[in-house]
C-alpha cells in the first residue's frame, strides 16, 4: 500500500506502470480465501467483500492519479458509491460478521 501511495504521489511513474500497480493493489487487497468467501456468502449480514472493494476504491480515489485511473476505467462512480456505502455502514458490521463466523469454525 505504501509503495502504491508513493508512486501515486510522485510524477515519475508512467501511466502503464501506475495502472499495473493499481490493478495489483486491488487484486491483492480484495483477495479473500476460500473460507472467507464461504463465510461471507452464508453469514447473514456479512459484507466483507463489499467492505474490501469499497475500501480499495476509496484509497485509489484519494489520489489524483488514482481518480484519473478510475475515470479511464469507468469506475469513478463506483468509488463514490463505495465511499457512501462505507459512511453509512455501522462500524459493528466492519468487524463482527467475519470475526465471529471465523471463530465459530475453529
Amino acid at each position: 500500500m505504501e509503495h502504491l501511495a508513493a508512486d501515486m504521489i510522485t510524477d515519475h511513474s508512467d501511466e502503464a506502470t501506475l495502472d499495473g500497480l493499481i490493478e495489483t493493489f486491488r487484486r491483492d487487497f480484495t483477495r479473500m480465501g476460500f473460507w472467507e468467501k464461504v463465510i461471507d456468502l452464508f453469514t447473514p449480514g456479512s459484507h466483507h467483500a463489499t467492505i474490501l472493494n469499497a475500501t480499495a476504491l476509496c484509497f485509489i480515489a484519494s489520489f489524483p492519479k488514482g481518480r484519473a485511473y478510475l475515470e479511464r476505467m469507468g469506475e469513478l462512480s463506483q468509488a463514490e458509491a463505495g465511499s457512501l456505502c462505507l459512511l453509512k455502514m455501522p462500524l459493528s458490521l466492519m468487524h463482527a460478521p467475519i470475526s465471529s463466523a471465523s471463530a465459530a469454525l475453529t
